[in-house]
């Protein structure tokens, strides 16, 4: 999958993705891509590698809402996600 350079809401919602931050050797931008009943699948930002992760790994990553052309981390709603 091609991540274009600059993410937009309309391309996460025609693709159902949400922009969320993971804690993966460090923490990292991700992609998630879906979440099923045991395991959600989640792709990196930066490098484009696709990783996994326990569903219930979920409640630690937090959204990331776009502020002024930047993507931001929204700690408001921590563990608050469309999945």
């Amino acid at each position: 999958m091609k991540i274009p350079q600059k993410i937009t809401f309309a391309w996460l919602k025609r693709r159902g993705f949400q922009v969320v931050e993971v804690y993966r050797f460090g923490f990292r931008t991700a992609l998630l891509k879906t979440a099923g009943w045991k395991w959600a699948h989640l792709t990196t930002i930066a490098e484009g590698r696709n990783f996994r992760i326990p569903k219930d790994d979920l409640r630690h990553v937090t959204p990331c809402v776009l502020v002024n052309g930047h993507w931001k981390v929204d700690r408001k709603n921590k563990g608050v996600l469309n999945v």
